[in-house]
């Protein structure tokens, strides 16, 4: 596990520097389930800030760093942010029951001591960079962040609810700017009677009575029972995940080698939300174990480059073939028999997974590459004025695609050519490839962009 750990002074920095993300973005990731915890050390007001702006809609954002701001937005519509953090509390976890059936309901929270002897791997076993999560009303994604996101202070892993759980200086300043916001929606609130009951209080009173352990009285349903023998306690089994696992396995595979992971996908659209802070940070996509390791053939590296020089790149459209046109675009009605569109969420679904399908095909022979490339061979000289004539692939070819300045390279330079092959196979009696379906397409190669 990587033990340089990111500073949230140096995230500010790149924030004002970087010209591939905007700065809002860069800032996002210190209180994003996505990335490994900041330490603040230094930054107090400004962690503070950001915990705060971060917790309503970024449009809403002018400058995530202002104080002053982070007052404006917790004084805004009678406090609402300061109750949205109260009703967040109740969503604090350790296992995250919405993943992956979002209908279910209670919450578990279950303390974990971490044990570096314990053989076996598991969530009790590893030292985990991020220990909770938030899940349950997925309108309040956002507000969670305030209380619950995680970062490093004093070289303790901790959360702003912590700190105020603990009595700490960094929790005293955090409620003081709350009681500064309270006392400022009272001077502008015409209607408000100076002995309506304090949203600070209460959600003060809320903090330090919140037990740290819960359990709900069914974990799933049906309940698995695990066999027994006759005469012993019977154990209860919950496939509820651990969300902290989760985190660093996704975290440790960021840097992996392309065949140790693969990603998953989970909801489409704004219901990615409904699963918990983890899947709404990731977008739906998460970085998850699997083992395929590749082998060196002979001559392949060799074949890989002269397809480079030839073709100047390395995309590969042979899944997109005319089967698959006639099958994305239209399904044939077994009462009818004529050609209908895909249009309900579950046929949409079927289409995002085959396009995720497309996507990772479309990239092979790049991952190919990067294999031989880890093996220590470089890139012959004749493929040097490639790279020098297209961002596009010396992106690929080095592995950057995360950015959206990298990504839309990529898109300029692939899509076109992606589109003229799917227009080729397109015959009279198949439906035309829509936009909708182009966007479909499109997104998923976004998704495997960032992920890889």
């Amino acid at each position: 596990m990587p033990t340089d750990i990111p500073t949230l002074a140096d995230l500010i920095q790149e924030s004002q520097t970087t010209e591939d993300q905007s700065p809002d973005d860069v800032l996002f990731q210190f209180v994003s389930s996505y990335y490994p915890p900041y330490d603040i050390d230094g930054c107090e007001e400004e962690a503070i800030s950001l915990l705060i702006n971060f917790s309503v809609k970024r449009d809403a954002v002018d400058d995530p760093l202002s104080s002053e701001e982070a007052v404006r937005h917790l004084a805004d519509n009678n406090n609402q942010l300061i109750k949205r953090f109260q009703a967040t509390l109740k969503g604090w976890h350790t296992h995250n029951r919405k993943f992956p059936l979002s209908f279910q309901r209670g919450n578990i929270r279950c303390l974990l001591p971490y044990d570096e002897n314990d053989p076996y791997v598991h969530s009790g076993s590893v030292k985990l960079r991020k220990r909770y999560g938030y899940s349950q009303n997925a309108a309040y994604i956002k507000a969670s962040k305030g209380m619950l996101a995680e970062f490093i202070h004093h070289g303790r892993l901790t959360s702003m609810l912590e700190e105020i759980q603990q009595n700490n200086t960094l929790g005293e300043q955090f409620m003081a700017m709350l009681y500064e916001a309270e006392e400022a929606a009272r001077r502008l609130s015409k209607d408000q009677d100076e002995n309506d009951e304090s949203a600070v209080d209460n959600l003060y009173e809320r903090i330090l009575s919140l037990s740290s352990e819960e359990f709900p009285d069914t974990a799933t349903d049906p309940q698995i029972f695990a066999l027994t023998d006759a005469g012993e306690p019977e154990f209860l089994l919950s496939p509820s995940v651990h969300t902290g696992m989760m985190a660093e396995i996704n975290l440790r595979l960021k840097e992996s080698a392309f065949w140790l992971s693969r990603w998953m996908r989970t909801g489409t659209g704004n219901d990615v939300h409904t699963y918990g802070d983890l899947l709404s940070d990731c977008g739906g996509r998460l970085r998850v174990l699997r083992s395929e390791p590749p082998v060196e053939r002979k001559g392949e590296f060799g074949r890989l480059m002269n397809r480079f020089v030839s073709a100047g790149n390395l995309y590969s459209f042979k899944i997109v073939t005319a089967f698959f046109m006639k099958f994305a675009t239209a399904y044939i009605d077994e009462e009818t028999g004529e050609q209908k569109r895909w249009t309900t969420f579950r046929q949409n679904h079927v289409l995002e997974n085959e396009a995720d399908k497309i996507a990772k095909s479309i990239f092979s022979q790049y991952r190919k590459l990067d294999f031989y490339l880890s093996l220590g061979k470089k890139l012959p000289k004749r493929c040097q004025h490639i790279i020098d004539k297209s961002k596009a692939q010396g992106y690929l070819a080095k592995r950057q695609t995360r950015t959206t300045k990298n990504i839309d390279a990529v898109l300029d330079e692939l899509m076109p050519g992606l589109f003229q092959h799917i227009d080729s196979l397109i015959s009279e009696d198949v439906l035309p490839f829509t936009e909708h379906q182009q966007k479909i397409v499109q997104n998923a190669i976004i998704g495997y962009l960032r992920t890889h």
